[in-house]
Formats: C-alpha cells, structure tokens, sequence
C-alpha cells in the first residue's frame, strides 16, 4: 500500500504533505496566509481531503486490480497518477478500478482513470452509478462501470 507521505517528489506544490496527520492533510501556514489574502482575513483554517491508500492486486488471469480507499482529489492526483504509471507499464491484460471503498472521486480523477482506458480495457466497480455518468460526460465510452450493492460483503474478485 502507497500512502500519501510515501509518495512526494519535493516540488513546492508537494510540500503540504508532510503535514499529513490523523487522516487528514493539513494547508501549510503559508498558504494559509496566501489564501486569506483572496478571501476576508476570518477564513477558517483550509483542510483537504483523507488521505488516499491505494492497493494494486496482480491477478492470475493478467488483470491488475487498483482499489481506492479515501479520497481521490486534486490533493492525491501526483500519488494516484504515480500508481497509474506503474500498473500500465507492467502491462495488465485490465484495470480494474475498486471504489466502493473510495469516499469522493474528483472529476480530475474519473478523467485520469478514463485515460487508462485509452490503454487498456478498464472496469470500475463503485457503489453507485454516478461514475458511468462521469464518465459518459467526459466521453470514455469504453470504461465499464458496474455497481456494487452495498450490502455485498468482500470484494468480488
């Protein structure tokens, strides 16, 4: 598993992850400051998402299965994209997407996974079908999406 403070190429956009503590990224102080400065000076303080955990399952049949816990978002978009690359370059038969255990999924992270259909077959598993909807706005056609009850209990693979 990959978690948020393993995954930080130094750059200053980075930098707020190291503040990463109880689940939860923390803005740094500057920011902070930098942000108020567009807003009135009572802004609260800024937080963003829980943390991304993502699991890569290799499986048998030559599919990759990448299960999502947390939130993907604009925060977790440089760890998720890193994950991404290495699935793709060990070349999987499929990717499979697993969000039922993902509490939000930004648009830029549906975009992301729908480019690794361009390469790929991809199927996302997720509790609802809002993602078949995303991703027939963003235009992935090719992305199967299924949805899994909620009351079904493991994972299906």
């Amino acid at each position: 598993m990959v978690s948020s403070e393993e995954v930080n190429d130094g750059t200053d956009a980075e930098d707020h992850r190291s503040f990463v503590s109880e689940a939860r990224a923390l803005v740094t102080p500057g920011s902070v400051s930098k942000s108020a400065t567009l807003r009135t000076i009572d802004a609260p303080d800024l937080q963003y998402g829980t943390a991304l955990h993502i699991r890569v399952t290799r499986c048998a049949d030559g599919s990759s299965v990448v299960s999502l816990f947390g939130e993907l978002d604009v925060t977790s978009m440089p760890q998720f994209d890193l994950v991404t690359s290495e699935t793709l370059s060990s070349k999987p038969k499929e990717m499979i997407f697993d969000l039922t255990q993902c509490q939000f999924v930004s648009a830029q992270g549906y975009a992301a996974i729908g480019r690794c259909s361009l390469e790929v077959p991809v199927e996302v598993r997720s509790r609802s079908g809002l993602a078949a909807r995303v991703f027939a706005v963003l235009g992935y056609d090719r992305v199967g999406s299924f949805t899994v009850p909620a009351a079904r209990g493991g994972t299906p693979w």
